[in-house]
């Protein structure tokens, strides 16, 4: 009898307990994360619970594990974090007073989940502020398996819930790069975003959108965070006298006004922003953020819904030090039902150091504040994010063939060349085109190949520049010995406009002496008058040889290469090189082969003036001749080369000229000179020998035609 009545106690404690059991059906909805971010907030998991005993009362616990990445919740000292749970019955939400503790990195035990069963018998668990590190996760799904753990075991029908899909939250877009050249970018007197954009002001834009984590990757300031999503910009490489400016606010594309620099389809405009209930996207600067972009406060905070439009012009100096600075940005606002984009320019002005360089500078984006602490902290940020750089968003936006954006086109020569060793240079060229919007910074640069102590035979001429311009190659054996050489030339417009580089090569053989004749220089005259004599720098001249080639020839000057104006096998003319207080100089013409006439021995002095035929011109500007005389008391403009032009006189037939209307260079053309003097109303003849002095150096004389007075 006592067995039989034991036997029926434990059939009923099984049946009781097997009707008190929960069997709970799990279930997420996956939210898109922001694969950048270390603690994102992934879907809430939910547990619908039926065939409870009714009144009867439930204490269990719950373990969830991630299978793809850590857990990065807040927690406190003793390893608390605030994942919430909520009970939700047909009474309405109530919030359960349970401990989440953080077992490991990837798992959570949440004990003291205690509440009754309804007379429905159903009731359904929320879990979320469930915290991971998407960047972690390297762009597979986050997944959650769960486990009863607690007095009383609930069943979980299903326990391996994806509960998070990781995608880039930040796409980025710049419409240009920064240049520093040689040449100063004034700032204006008053500082603000119409006086920058009126003063023309350089300037580059960048332009931010939400990824593919659709509407929700710019999210203002949410529960349990820090701040709302936040923008880092780096820049760096800036030389030293630059000073950049970015907007205190920028209005996003869902704004009433876009803040726009006017280079990226928009006008240029400071913004403007309205306060509603769907919400604008608005971003503000962030004042005192550290370097990651994290504490601080920001510039501007939206009013209330209905408090009205706000018209932004404050701009504020990025601080630069060592050439480096940060500009921290918050989202204070936004529109979750539309994907939103920013612009804004970050303006440039200069002091040059005028040492012919330029100066590159970088900007970095990313989400912020930036950090390396990938785990649940006790005081991190949160949210906080890895330094990914955005990919472009012009793909995503459908504009990346519109010419907002600068486009780098380079037109080469063949820049393989063949020479002898220690030949004269040889030049090329590349053209260098914008064939997009906005404006194309670019710099050029030359990387060697092969042993060192083979560098240096390219010279590039300019080493940067803006838009369209040629780039002038120079290549020069020097003292290479025989063998091929190869280097790089990287043309470099930035991460938008892009980079191409071209392969350079220099073949050199060593010189056979020819079997053709070497040229020789029979004599060195004045370039105007032919005159025999001394000579002086910076003046035309000509050379009479012969041999010297149907390929213009190199002419030095005690080595000092002259400009080589005309040439044909036995005459050359060209302007004397300035090469320092010399009385004289050794004039050597060298080949393209490397032959090398005999040194000529010329003596050198201030002035060796000579007068050009035809070289002397009326007032009217026709030539002077016998049938077009120089009237009495008209100007006459006469051309030469050779004069130094201080104290200069004019003898015209047997006036002395003392102080003539012009004495100087002529437009257009180097060594060139030109001087304007007056016809004397005394003079009588009707034809008279003009020559120019300075001091007792003076040209030989040349004939005038005159129309004396009546």
């Amino acid at each position: 009898m006592f067995q039989r009545s034991l036997l029926t106690c434990t059939f009923l404690f099984a049946a009781v307990a097997q009707a008190q059991q929960l069997n709970c059906a799990a279930t997420a909805v996956p939210a898109l994360i922001r694969s950048e971010g270390i603690t994102e907030r992934v879907g809430d998991i939910v547990l619908t619970c039926n065939g409870g005993q009714p009144a009867a009362s439930i204490v269990t616990g719950l373990t969830l594990f991630s299978t793809s990445t850590v857990i990065t919740n807040r927690v406190s000292s003793t390893g608390v974090t605030d994942i919430q749970v909520t009970l939700e019955t047909s009474g309405g939400p109530q919030m359960l007073n349970t401990t989440a503790t953080l077992a490991s990195s990837n798992s959570v035990n949440i004990s003291g989940i205690s509440f009754t069963i309804p007379s429905s018998g159903s009731v359904s668990l929320r879990i979320s502020n469930v915290r991971v590190n998407a960047w972690q996760a390297t762009d597979l799904p986050v997944r959650i398996q769960l486990a009863s753990n607690g007095p009383t075991p609930i069943r979980i029908d299903i326990n391996n819930l994806t509960v998070g899909i990781p995608a880039r939250g930040l796409l980025a877009s710049f419409s240009s790069v920064f240049l520093c050249t040689q040449s100063t970018i004034p700032a204006p007197n008053s500082i603000n975003f119409a006086s920058l954009i009126s003063a023309g002001s350089r300037f580059a834009s960048i332009r931010l959108t939400e990824g593919a984590a659709s509407a929700s990757s710019f999210e203002k300031r949410q529960p349990g965070s820090d701040s709302g999503t936040r923008i880092a910009i780096r820049y760096s490489g800036f030389p030293a006298g630059a000073r950049l400016f970015v907007p205190d606010a920028i209005a996003g594309t869902s704004a009433t006004t876009s803040t726009a620099g006017g280079d990226l389809g928009y006008p240029a405009n400071g913004g403007s922003y309205t306060p509603t209930a769907q919400g604008q996207l608005l971003l503000a600067r962030v004042r005192n953020a550290d370097v990651n972009g994290a504490g601080g406060n920001a510039a501007y905070t939206p009013g209330a819904i209905g408090s009205g439009t706000v018209n932004f012009n404050g701009v504020s100096e990025v601080v630069l030090t060592g050439g480096s600075g940060t500009a921290t940005f918050e989202v204070m606002d936004s529109n979750n039902a539309v994907r939103e984009s920013a612009q804004f320019p970050t303006f440039l002005a200069y002091t040059s150091s005028n040492n012919g360089t330029a100066a590159q500078g970088k900007v970095d984006i990313s989400f912020g504040p930036i950090s390396n602490d990938s785990v649940a902290s006790t005081s991190a940020p949160v949210p906080r994010f890895q330094a990914v750089a955005p990919a472009s968003d012009c793909q995503s936006l459908g504009d990346c063939n519109s010419g907002l954006f600068p486009i780098l086109s380079l037109s080469p020569d063949p820049l393989s060349i063949s020479a002898f060793t220690s030949s004269a240079p040889q030049v090329r060229y590349v053209r260098i085109n914008n064939q997009g919007g906005s404006l194309l910074n670019w710099t050029a640069s030359v990387t060697y190949q092969g042993s060192p102590g083979t560098e240096g035979w390219l010279t590039l001429d300019p080493g940067f520049g803006l838009n369209n311009a040629t780039l002038r190659i120079d290549y020069t054996p020097g003292k290479l010995p025989a063998g091929v050489y190869n280097a790089t030339l990287l043309i470099d417009a930035g991460p938008i406009a892009g980079s191409r580089s071209l392969p350079i090569r220099l073949e050199l053989t060593d010189f056979t002496p020819p079997t053709s004749p070497f040229p020789v220089i029979t004599s060195l005259v004045n370039g105007a008058s032919f005159a025999a004599g001394p000579i002086s720098a910076g003046s035309l001249v000509t050379l009479f040889g012969t041999n010297f080639g149907n390929t213009p020839p190199a002419v030095t000057f005690d080595d000092v290469p002259a400009t080589v104006i005309f040439a044909n096998a036995t005459q050359l003319n060209l302007r004397v090189p300035f090469f320092g207080d010399k009385s004289t100089a050794q004039v050597v013409v060298t080949l393209f082969d490397g032959r090398k006439s005999p040194a000529r021995t010329v003596n050198i002095v201030a002035s060796a003036p000579g007068i050009f035929t035809p070289g002397v011109l009326n007032q009217d500007n026709t030539v002077n001749t016998a049938s077009n005389p120089a009237a009495a008391g008209s100007v006459i403009q006469v051309y030469c080369t050779g004069l130094q032009t201080v104290n200069v006189t004019a003898k015209l037939g047997v006036e002395i000229i003392g102080s003539p209307r012009y004495a100087g260079p002529a437009p257009g053309f180097l060594g060139l000179q030109q001087v304007n003097l007056d016809v004397p109303m005394t003079i009588n003849s009707t034809s008279a020998d003009l020559s120019l002095c300075t001091g007792t150096v003076c040209s030989p004389s040349v004939k005038v035609s005159v129309k004396p007075a009546q």
